[in-house]
């Protein structure tokens, strides 16, 4: 209810009035009678009047004033916290509880309040329940909060839930209650679920006072002693047989002395006596076989205060207890497909030592991805697709590239073992490139030419030369690439790498070349064709011809030619009529360029030249697939772990299958045509090693007879594990509000149609399973609730197409850790209860006294200023004013001449 009076602040400013009205109305009256009476004029007059009366007004500074009138009668909701942190501790000095505090005190204030105060009651802890509605009975009041327990027989009391209680208070008030209305908060303020600032902006909202009295308790004022956090390292996934470390931190507010005992679900796997000091304390304790057992172990530790000094006390029981969870691995899983049932035997000893293997023909490899999930690597040896069951290649690249899983692939005695992977997602994941047709193999080939002036000084060799590289143009397809560089003493690109498809194009640029130089620098040429070929990827092969007369003028250049080698680019040499040592240091470069040499040695045989050209061009073209020519491997990348323990110099394998290693891929060993023997890479999350040669056949028996091929083949089958075993390519993540926990999965996949579950297993040993809802691209989320959160929770995540195939799936378990409700050096319950009340402008008080004798008086005077309104409207009347005075009303006098009139007296 609303009073609203006017308040002026100058009201001697209203004797200006008369002498405003009579300043308007004197210029009025004297004006003649005949032009007083226009309608113009008096309108413009009246508004005068209304702009001088309101400017006046302006001037006593007017408003309005909006009174709140204070109620007579107020209704009061007293809210009880009866969470297990006011129920269970007690007092070192009075040994009662707070509860037993609280109820002391609600019967104080109840039977202190006046009659005009009618009193509800709600009590709380993990939801708020109405014990006691209005009444100004405070029999009826007491004797409702005493039978409370009744209604709340399905509360949480492990929880406290501020919010919910104030939400229940305030649902209590009528809309259209005039009294004066109050919350008053009995609690403690340790919020364990919830958010009280929200409900404390409700109660503002609907002008309803929060007050609050606090029965907050902390561990330094009363005794106690309290385990913070039970932690395991290394992580929460170990390996099976190896140690595990448990380390407990616990808070005591005295000293004394205690046991730690440590438990594996219900069994007790050791007993420690510990000494409590104040403060901070912290043991530690290694377990070596005792948790050894594959699968979910939940662990637990209690600590006991001593009895002594005897007057050691403990206040909360519950905290001194907490558990937590360790996941123990076997051995690792691996699946080895054997192609012809010969390959397998002769590595199965070894894999046995280190893993869990199984060998399978390809007729029997897992059918769905449900089975395939059992392994962490899959071997496949000398098997080509179609000897799988359908659909194998894609389960095979989602076990990889999703899941993160390992492979490992070794071929047989021909090219048809890869071959086979063509056009499927096993040629996907192979980090090697497999071809066979020769029309499908192109070249990018860079012509290297010396144009010093020796090539022209006697004999004309540079022009047989030129019309060697028109050879080599002529052989070439319009699938291929050229490029031409010439050099003397510093070296020049006449033409980039392009496309052979206008062949008389590059006949014209090859007609201009010179030579007119001086000097032959060997290293200029090189480098300009490696820096033309290391990056380009348009063509499978990459070749260097280089053309020359003499000996180099430099030294630079004799690494070069294995550079090229080792980044796939081969190099082969002619010799234009040069002397045996020019000739010697050419065939040396076509050597370690992996390339073929070829002299042409007097000027009769220069028309050979062409022939020359076109036979390196026609090989240059030719892949070579199987080679059977016995050859020591050597090493690309020496970081790799495949090498560790390896002396590669030692080695001879007796033939490979030719293949490219695809750009992002790591050649790890090659051979002496620069064609990888193993290659590998990270594909998606997995990791693929892929070997180009029968390990298990005729070409690798000597491996199996040295020290350091053992050790190769065992750092192969490792290598592909990567760096875990049994892993879920699953992001699970749960967190945790009071008692209910919600679940957050990121999948690595996005498919329309997956589905995620969370089967969940309860402490009680009763199972739920819970479909999530998908909140973002891979992402998944529900809520579960956790009616026991000091126990650990078994989730069991899977993720699967809503047809129901599984795609994946991880098993893990969630403790809460340190319990809110119990955390007693955790929190501070009365900045809580400060910070919501000042929030709806209460206070945080002590005594009944002060509680009872807050007066709601509400007499807050809300001024609304009219000087701008005010000073709006006498602008609006001064214009209308002025405008009327200019306008005429009524009909319009005639300016022009009567008929008969005298017209010369108009035009003057």
């Amino acid at each position: 209810m609303c009073d609203y009076t006017l308040a002026f602040d100058r009201l001697w400013a209203l004797a200006f009035l008369p002498l405003a009205l009579l300043l308007i109305l004197l210029p009025y009256f004297m004006t003649p009678r005949n032009k007083r009476g226009t309608p113009g004029r008096i309108i413009s007059l009246l508004l005068q009047v209304l702009a001088a009366c309101l400017a006046v007004f302006m001037l006593t500074g007017v408003s309005m004033v909006e009174t709140n009138i204070t109620p007579e009668n107020t209704s009061m909701v007293i809210v009880v916290d009866a969470s297990h942190s006011v129920t269970s501790t007690e007092s070192s000095e009075t040994q009662s509880t707070l509860q037993e505090k609280m109820e002391e005190y609600l019967a104080e204030l109840v039977n202190e309040a006046d009659d005009h105060t009618q009193i509800a009651v709600v009590v709380f802890a993990g939801n708020g329940v109405v014990v006691s509605d209005f009444t100004t009975q405070a029999s009826k009041t007491l004797s409702d909060y005493y039978d409370a327990n009744a209604k709340m027989a399905d509360t949480d009391f492990k929880a406290t839930n501020i919010s919910d209680a104030l939400k229940c208070a305030a649902e209590l008030f009528a809309n259209d209650n005039e009294d004066a209305k109050r919350v008053i908060l009995l609690s403690d303020g340790r919020q364990t679920s919830g958010n009280a600032w929200d409900a404390a902006d409700i109660l503002l909202q609907r002008d309803i006072r929060l007050d609050a009295v606090s029965f907050s308790v902390t561990g330094e004022e009363y005794a106690e002693v309290s385990i913070m956090d039970f932690e395991i390292a290394p992580s929460h996934v170990i390996d099976q047989g190896k140690s595990v470390t448990l380390n407990v931190k616990y808070y005591s507010t005295q000293e004394g002395e205690g046991t730690l005992i440590f438990y594996d679900g219900e069994k007790s796997i050791g007993t420690y006596p510990v000494r409590i000091d104040k403060g901070d304390n912290k043991y530690s304790q290694i377990f070596v076989g005792k948790i050894n057992e594959v699968g979910l172990h939940e662990l637990r530790v209690e600590l006991v205060p001593g009895k002594k000094p005897e007057e050691f006390k403990d206040s909360v029981a519950e905290n001194n207890a907490m558990t937590t969870w360790v996941k123990v691995q076997g051995d690792a899983k691996v699946l080895v497909v054997d192609g012809d049932g010969s390959q397998a035997s002769s590595i199965t000893t070894q894999l046995e030592v280190l893993y869990d293997t199984t060998v399978k023909r390809p007729s029997d490899f897992p059918k769905t991805m449900a089975e395939l999930l059992e392994y962490d690597e899959i071997i496949l040896m000398n098997t080509t697709l179609n000897q799988l069951p359908e659909g194998a290649d894609s389960h095979i690249h989602t076990f990889v590239s999703v899941l993160g899983r390992g492979l490992l692939t070794t071929t047989g005695n021909d090219e048809l073992t890869y071959s086979s992977y063509g056009g499927s997602k096993l040629a996907d994941l192979l980090p090697v490139t497999i071809t066979l047709d020769e029309t499908e193999t192109n070249v990018a080939i860079v012509i290297v030419l010396d144009t010093s002036a020796s090539m022209r000084s006697g004999v004309d060799k540079f022009s047989s030369a030129q019309e060697g590289a028109k050879a080599c143009v002529g052989v070439l397809e319009d699938t291929d690439y050229v490029a031409f560089v010439t050099f003397d003493a510093d070296a020049e690109v006449h033409q980039q790498l392009t496309k052979v498809e206008d062949k008389n194009v590059l006949y014209d640029v090859i007609d201009e070349l010179k030579a007119d130089g001086s000097g032959t620098n060997y290293s200029t040429g090189l480098n300009a064709a490696y820096d033309l070929l290391v990056h380009f990827k348009d063509a499978k092969n990459k070749h260097v011809i280089f053309l020359s007369d003499g000996e180099p003028t430099d030294r630079n250049y004799a690494g070069i030619p294995t550079s090229m080698r080792n980044h796939g680019i081969t190099l082969s040499t002619i010799s234009i009529c040069a002397g045996s040592s020019a000739k010697n240091k050419l065939s040396t470069m076509a050597e370690n360029g992996g390339g073929i040499f070829r002299s042409v040695d007097t000027a009769e045989d220069l028309p050979n030249l062409s022939n020359i050209m076109e036979e390196l061009t026609e090989m240059a073209k030719k892949p070579q697939f199987v080679n059977t020519e016995p050859f020591v491997p050597m090493v690309s990348d020496s970081t790799t772990g495949l090498l560790s323990g390896v002396s590669v110099n030692e080695l001879t394998i007796g033939g490979y299958i030719g293949s490219t290693t695809k750009p992002d891929a790591s050649l790890t060993l090659y051979n002496d045509d620069l064609r990888p023997v193993v290659a590998e890479w990270q594909y998606g999350n997995g990791y693929v090693v892929t070997v180009m040669t029968n390990l298990a056949g005729t070409w690798c028996q000597d491996l199996f007879e040295e020290q350091s091929g053992v050790q190769l083949i065992t750092n192969l089958l490792a290598q592909s594990l990567h760096d875990e075993k049994q892993h879920s390519a699953l992001d699970v993540r749960v967190e945790q509000d009071g008692q209910t926990a919600r679940i957050r999965v990121q999948t690595p996949m996005d498919y329309y149609d997956q589905e995620v579950t969370v089967g969940v297993l309860y402490p009680d040993g009763t199972e739920e399973e819970l479909l999530l809802s998908k909140t973002g691209r891979g992402v998944y989320s529900g809520l579960f609730v956790m009616d026991e959160p000091e126990y650990v929770h078994y989730l069991d995540v899977s993720l699967h197409t809503a047809d129901g195939d599984l795609m994946d799936h991880c098993r893990l378990a969630h403790s809460s850790g340190v319990i809110a409700e119990y955390d007693i050096f955790g929190f501070d319950g009365e900045n809580l209860l400060e910070s919501i009340t000042s929030s709806a402008n209460g206070e945080v008080m002590e005594t009944t006294e002060q509680l009872l004798s807050v007066v709601q008086e509400n007499k807050v005077d809300i001024v609304t200023n009219g000087l701008v309104p005010m000073a709006s409207a006498l602008l609006v009347l001064m214009l209308l004013s002025f405008l009327f005075r200019l306008m005429t009303f009524g009909q319009k006098t005639s300016t022009l001449p009567q008929k008969g009139s005298d017209k010369s007296s108009f035009l003057s």
